[in-house]
Parts: structure tokens; C-alpha cells; sequence
């Protein structure tokens, strides 16, 4: 009980200690992010009036046959107003806001030279900005640029991961790159069109826990910059 009371009495007394652990609590954001905008896609389901791909007639939301964008539609595909839209709308700017934050962050904590920090930052926010025209009827060329500017993002954040010898989080990463391509190669070509809202589906859930994995993994290699403040009590000189 001594020993816990003067760890409790290093942490306090540690106020740079304490700013850098708040701050580093910023990290946790992008997976409240990612886990909220989960939960908004799955209630936007329940209220989607039916159509799909398969079977315009269909009642509901099929996870076969039914696309993450139309939940964003106006309209369903059995032509009836969609009340799920602007359910799915607030899931899009929480997961804009979740992935910028997410790029934002990550040249603040991994090693990144001036001009990769603000590629992998400005990249990650424009993928997001041209991503909120989803709904409009540039939907194809939103998906292609939106990704163009995404992969930018996304090979920087290798990049980082490699250099911080995060292995299994590079190859986690890779193997999403992988179901990001073949997911493009089948919206583009038409091929196999009938898995491709599966194969959507497992896209956005590997990457948004992988996206979850990196920070919470970042969030962790701080935390021993403040153990020797719990052992040792604060360091006089570091307020010189």
C-alpha cells in the first residue's frame, strides 16, 4: 500500500508526465471512431426499406447484396425514401473524422521526415474531404479519387510501420491493401459482381481494425515514457 501511494504521489507530482498522457489519449480517438461508426452502420441497416443488387423488391438490408452507399441513397433501390440515409450520412463524418484524426496523429508518434508528414497528413485528409460526395452522381469518380489519395495515405503508413519494426501490423496492413485491390479490380471489371458486397464488407471491418491495432499500439510504446516518474519520483531537471 506504501509503495502504490507513492507512485500515485510520482504521478501527480509529475505534470509533464501527466500533459503528455492526456495528450497521448488523443490516440484512443480514432478507435472510439472506428468502433461508433461500427455501430451507426449496423442500426442504418435496420432502417433501410429494401433493394439490392440481386432483387430490387427485396425487404431490408441483405449483408449479401446490399452496398455500404446504399444506405447513403436518398432512395432505396425498391424506390422508396430511404430513412437510413441520414443514418449512414452521420456514419460517413464520423469515419471521415476518425481516419483524419488517424493520419493526422501518426507523424507525431513514428518517424516520418517534414515532407512525408505532410503528404501522409494532407493525403489522408483530401481521401476523406472527396469521400463526403459519396451520395452525389460523381459516385465513381469519388471512389477513384477518394482511393488515389487513400493509398498515398496508406503506403506512408507502411512506411512508418516498417521503420518501427511493427511486423505484424505491416503485414496486417498489406493483407488489407490486398482486399482493397481485389474489392476495385471487381468493382471495375463487373467480375464476380455478386461477392462484392461481401467482400466490401470484410474490407472495411479488417481496416478499421487494423486501424484500431496501430493506435492502440502507438497509445502502449508511450506509456513507458512515464514509468521511471512511478519508480523514481519526478526529475527536478526536467522542468530546466
Amino acid at each position: 500500500m506504501i509503495c502504490i501511494a507513492k507512485q500515485i504521489d510520482c504521478i501527480l507530482l509529475n505534470k509533464p508526465s501527466l500533459k503528455k498522457l492526456n495528450r497521448d489519449a488523443l490516440l484512443l480517438i480514432p478507435v472510439l471512431g472506428a468502433l461508433l461508426f461500427i455501430g451507426i452502420y449496423f442500426i442504418a441497416t435496420l432502417y433501410y426499406p429494401g433493394g439490392s443488387q440481386i432483387d430490387a423488391n427485396s425487404t431490408g438490408f441483405s449483408w449479401a447484396d446490399n452496398y455500404w452507399c446504399n444506405l447513403l441513397n436518398a432512395k432505396a433501390m425498391n424506390g422508396k425514401i430511404n430513412p437510413a440515409s441520414p443514418i449512414a450520412g452521420s456514419g460517413m463524418i464520423v469515419i471521415s473524422i476518425t481516419l483524419v484524426m488517424f493520419w493526422y496523429l501518426l507523424p507525431k508518434y513514428i518517424r516520418y521526415g517534414k515532407y512525408e508528414a505532410i503528404a501522409i497528413q494532407g493525403s489522408g485528409f483530401l481521401a476523406m474531404l472527396v469521400a463526403a460526395f459519396l451520395s452525389s452522381a460523381y459516385h465513381d469518380t469519388v471512389i477513384y479519387t477518394a482511393t488515389f489519395f487513400g493509398l498515398i495515405a496508406l503506403f506512408g503508413t507502411f512506411l512508418g510501420l516498417f521503420r518501427a519494426q511493427w511486423h505484424f501490423l505491416l503485414g496486417f496492413g498489406v493483407f488489407n491493401l490486398l482486399v482493397t485491390v481485389i474489392d476495385l479490380y471487381i468493382y471495375t471489371t463487373k467480375d464476380y459482381l455478386v461477392i462484392l458486397p461481401i467482400v466490401q464488407k470484410i474490407n472495411f471491418l479488417f481496416f478499421l481494425i487494423w486501424i484500431m491495432m496501430v493506435n492502440v499500439r502507438i497509445y502502449k510504446s508511450q506509456i513507458p515514457n512515464i514509468t521511471p516518474s512511478l519508480v523514481e519520483g519526478p526529475n527536478p531537471k526536467s522542468h530546466d
